[in-house]
């Protein structure tokens, strides 16, 4: 069984420049929020067309609670939340 894993971040997302947008609270932060789940599906689109059997997101941006689950694709399983040991690496 080929499973994939992807630890997801909004820094560094593409078309992220500010903490505006990073940041919990601040006026864009919403926008990137779905725009990272886009592109987290991306990723895991290409996966599952790949061959790969199981894909894993773990939601690696601060509180760790930024993707939500009625916006992944359905295929996915999102770790998230705060409460773990591994943080983004959490089930790696």
């Amino acid at each position: 069984m080929k499973k994939a894993f992807i630890s997801a971040d909004i820094e560094g997302m593409e078309g992220n420049v500010s903490v505006n947008q990073s940041n919990r609270g601040r006026p864009d932060y919403g926008t990137a929020r779905k725009r990272l789940a886009q592109d987290v599906n991306a990723a895991a689109r290409a996966c599952f067309d790949f061959g790969y059997d199981e894909v894993y997101v773990c939601d690696g941006h601060g509180d760790m609670e930024n993707l939500l689950i009625e916006d992944m694709d359905p295929r996915v399983k999102l770790i998230s939340g705060c409460m773990r040991d591994s943080l983004q690496m959490q089930g790696i």
